[in-house]
């Protein structure tokens, strides 16, 4: 991960607060919760959070995880932001599928330690699955689903089973 200066989230003061204090996200001015120790995932597609949530193999119901889901956003009009709590780490292969534009901050003690933004796989197994009803990855229990990339630049994957284009 690339390093970036120290960028800390700043406090929500008056009546924005929420109760038990409140920070915003990456300067967003979007209330979260106070003491954020983990990843931010922000630039998320409106509606793509919890797609992603699956797609990373966490549980919102084992984990802390707070979701903001079409929020306004000037850059692309709405959008999803996911913080996690306590992890430190996530796919960003996996984050690029549904979020290509996304960017990920680490924060450590309120303060976001370093920014990524996700780059696509050339392979991506295990995530997702095939939209072909015929394809040997929904007809065989023990195959993985696997997909490879077509095109970077649009994130597009097909299937490296039937050649389907992958619809993520």
């Amino acid at each position: 991960m690339a390093e970036s200066a120290e960028n800390p989230i700043t406090p929500v003061t008056g009546s924005d607060a929420a109760e038990g204090g409140a920070t915003t996200a990456a300067g967003a001015g979007l209330p979260v919760p106070a003491a954020v120790d983990g990843i931010i995932i922000d630039h998320i597609p409106a509606g793509g959070a919890l797609r992603l949530l699956d797609y990373l193999g966490i549980d919102p119901t084992e984990e802390q995880v707070t979701l903001v889901m079409n929020t306004a956003s000037g850059r692309y009009g709405t959008k999803d932001i996911v913080i996690l709590e306590n992890i430190f780490s996530v796919r960003g292969e996996v984050v690029a599928l549904v979020a290509p534009k996304a960017a990920i901050d680490v924060v450590k003690n309120g303060v976001i330690v370093s920014k990524t933004e996700p780059e696509p796989a050339r392979l991506l197994e295990g995530v997702g699955h095939c939209w072909n009803q015929e394809c040997v990855t929904n007809c065989e229990r023990d195959v993985a689903p696997r997909f490879y990339l077509v095109d970077e630049k649009k994130v597009l994957y097909r299937c490296a089973y039937c050649d389907s284009e992958a619809r993520i």
